[in-house]
């Protein structure tokens, strides 16, 4: 599974599933688009995606050009129907976790892209959280349980906007542990305005 994994991702017919079209989703799936894969934007948002569909952009970072061109060949699209996730090789999870008064991160909007991950992601299917280090720890084990709930064997990563990466797998039915590894370079679709 993961060779065969890896070589769709060499020669760029993996398809990849973002959920959450936002600040951060958004670019991530412009660049993997722009990059030659097929990408399946999943957002709750009907206005969001009927909005990328026309070739529109709500991202101030992401212009109305690229969206357009991505659209019309093809290399994007966004939807609102779940089940497209089913037809991802590898899924970003790039939905919002605001912090709340006591500074513990909002879960909602993790736990509803949990689960509808779950209800349609297959074995081998690489996932990786994009969020900040802190809810990274505190999303991770959610993340995982469902994913492992859900194919009893997937590959999961973390990219935060800190540029700090966990990698984590299950074998056999069992989590393993790669540990958190720091990246030199920051994560393309971490892109702030200044």
């Amino acid at each position: 599974m993961k060779t065969q994994l890896l070589q769709r991702i060499q020669d760029r017919t993996a398809v990849v599933g973002i959920i959450g079209l936002g600040y951060v989703g958004l670019p991530l799936a412009v660049e993997f688009a722009k990059a030659g894969f097929h990408v399946i934007g999943y957002d709750v948002s009907e206005r969001v995606c009927k909005l990328l569909m026309s070739g529109k952009s709500h991202i101030q970072d992401v212009p109305d050009a690229d969206i357009a061109t991505l659209v019309r060949s093809g290399s994007f699209e966004a939807t609102t129907v779940e089940s497209r996730l089913g037809e991802a090789d590898a899924i970003s999870v790039a939905v919002p976790t605001p912090l709340s008064k006591t500074r513990d991160p909002d879960m909602s909007f993790v736990i509803a892209a949990t689960d509808a991950m779950t209800r349609q992601v297959r074995a081998g299917v690489l996932v990786v959280l994009q969020f900040t280090l802190v809810v990274v720890c505190a999303v991770g084990g959610v993340i995982e349980a469902a994913a492992i709930e859900a194919t009893k064997t997937f590959a999961a990563g973390a990219g935060t906007i800190r540029g700090c990466i966990r990698i984590s797998t299950t074998i056999h039915d069992k989590p393993v542990e790669f540990g958190v590894h720091w990246l030199t370079t920051p994560i393309p679709s971490a892109r702030t305005t200044s």
